[in-house]
């Protein structure tokens, strides 16, 4: 449940990264909003896979 909410703080960052006026604070959010991607991805990557045939 909590990847939902990573997620959609990503897309918050995005979206607001593109209505921002000031070069500088646009990438600075575009990039925090990376970062958190990155981390919600590697999180997920560790949850536990029940492989079964």
């Amino acid at each position: 449940m909590l990847t939902v909410v990573l997620y959609a703080v990503v897309l918050f960052f995005a979206g607001m990264s593109t209505k921002i006026a000031g070069r500088r604070l646009r990438w600075i959010l575009l990039g925090v909003g990376c970062l958190v991607f990155v981390i919600a991805v590697g999180w997920i990557a560790t949850f536990p896979v029940s492989v079964e045939i």
